[in-house]
């Protein structure tokens, strides 16, 4: 699966939002954590920071956060909760890295 990266818009974060995993797992459901939900949901980090995730067909996949510091990033990535367990793991995060090492030289 080829992955695309585009910025976040409130109509993608809030589908994202809606996202609810299963137990054990819910804790990564947006609203368990009020405070990562507010940091989510700050427009003013999207257009450098925020980016959702496509399949070839369109559909969001899943999105990644960077927060840069020069040449270092802290990633933060979600994968719709339709797609976990499908073994796409791997390559998404690896898509993820791609993008921020193609777009700001963040190095691996």
């Amino acid at each position: 699966m080829n992955f695309r990266f585009q910025p976040m818009t409130l109509a993608a974060a809030e589908q994202i939002r809606s996202w609810r995993y299963e137990a054990p797992y819910d804790f990564y459901d947006l609203d368990a954590d009020l405070e990562d939900l507010a940091i989510f949901f700050d427009e003013t980090r999207w257009p450098e920071a925020s980016f959702t995730v496509h399949a070839d067909d369109g559909e969001m996949v899943g999105q990644f956060s960077y927060d840069r510091q020069g040449t270092s990033a802290n990633i933060g990535l979600g994968m719709s909760p339709r797609m976990t367990g499908l073994g796409l793991g791997t390559s998404f995060v690896a898509a993820g890295l791609e993008f921020g090492v193609g777009r700001w030289g963040i190095e691996q």
